[in-house]
């Protein structure tokens, strides 16, 4: 059987049209795009259509069963978040022993609050977090074994001395450089009035000054603070 040439309806009379051929002298028509369509236009020129694709900005991000875009170009990796509605203001908290967190503008990190050197050694905070360091500086403060020690001449003291002086104008120095925590006693006896304690360098009660203990039968337990208040008396 013999191919049939296309056939092409012009102002309602049907007519053969050669491959290739082009139609001239016919009203022109219009091709619409629809819904969810892009192109087309008059028919008297070759026209497309194509799917309307949304533009998607990098950083894509999706939240539950939802799509997380507003439409702007967005940053890649946690900030794309920035842009998404719902989401830029949900907030990470440090909880307890942690710190960082924050807002999902931007990206986040957390990190352990690890505890300082004084703070291990104070042996009172109980939301920071210990590395064998701090126990191994806390221990040499706080598990330290006290010594007791009787003295009738000058004399160095070591932390956590327990000394009983026997004579008078004497004078004893605190440890240097002395450590939070750091914790010495003195015992005056009857026989050694005017006992000066020297802080080496460290105030004591905040003065940078020495202290003497002019009345006997006295005891006086001093422990290092900081390096602003210095020594305290206890």
């Amino acid at each position: 059987m013999a191919s049939r040439k296309p056939l092409i309806l012009l102002s309602g009379v049907t007519s053969e049209l050669p491959p290739g051929d082009t139609v001239t002298g016919a009203s022109n028509g219009i091709l619409t795009a629809g819904s969810g369509l892009i192109g087309g236009g008059d028919l008297a020129t070759n026209q497309r259509v194509d799917v309307s694709l949304a533009v998607v900005p990098s950083g894509l991000i999706f939240v539950g069963n939802r799509l997380g875009i507003d439409g702007s170009a967005q940053a890649s990796g946690n900030a794309a978040l920035a842009g998404v509605s719902g989401i830029r203001a949900v907030t990470l908290t440090a909880g307890s022993g942690l710190l960082g967190g924050g807002n999902l503008s931007a990206d986040r990190r957390f990190d352990a609050n690890i505890a300082t050197q004084a703070a291990a050694q104070s042996g009172t905070d109980n939301t920071t977090l210990m590395t064998p360091l701090r126990v191994a500086e806390a221990i040499a403060v706080l598990g330290a074994a006290y010594s007791y020690t009787t003295t009738n001449i000058n004399k160095t003291l070591t932390n956590r001395e327990r000394v009983t002086t026997t004579s008078g104008f004497i004078t004893l120095t605190l440890p240097a450089p002395p450590t939070q925590g750091n914790e010495v006693s003195v015992v005056a006896t009857s026989g050694s009035a005017n006992v000066v304690i020297s802080g080496a360098g460290s105030p004591i009660m905040g003065l940078q000054q020495n202290l003497t203990i002019d009345a006997v039968d006295k005891t006086v337990t001093l422990i290092f603070i900081d390096g602003t208040y210095g020594w305290r008396i206890f």
